[in-house]
C-alpha cells in the first residue's frame, strides 16, 4: 500500500519535470519559427494534460485493485 502511495505521489515531480521540458522545447521551436508564445504554451498544456491523464488512469487502476 505504501509503495502505491509513493508511486502516485511521485507524479507531482513528474508533472513539474515534464512541464519544464515541454515548455523549453516549445520555447526553442518558437525561437526558430518566430511564433513567440504559441508552441511554448501549447506544449506546456499538452504535458500537463498527458501527465494528469496518466496519473488519473493509474489512480483508477490502483483503486480497482484495492
Amino acid at each position: 500500500m505504501l509503495r502505491e502511495i509513493m508511486s502516485i505521489s511521485a507524479y507531482g515531480f513528474i508533472i513539474a519535470i515534464c512541464s519544464v521540458m515541454f515548455m523549453f522545447a516549445g520555447y526553442k521551436i518558437d525561437a526558430v519559427l518566430g511564433t513567440e508564445p504559441s508552441f511554448m504554451l501549447g506544449l506546456l498544456f499538452l504535458a500537463i494534460f498527458i501527465t494528469i491523464g496518466k496519473l488519473y488512469k493509474e489512480a483508477i487502476n490502483k483503486l480497482h485493485k484495492v
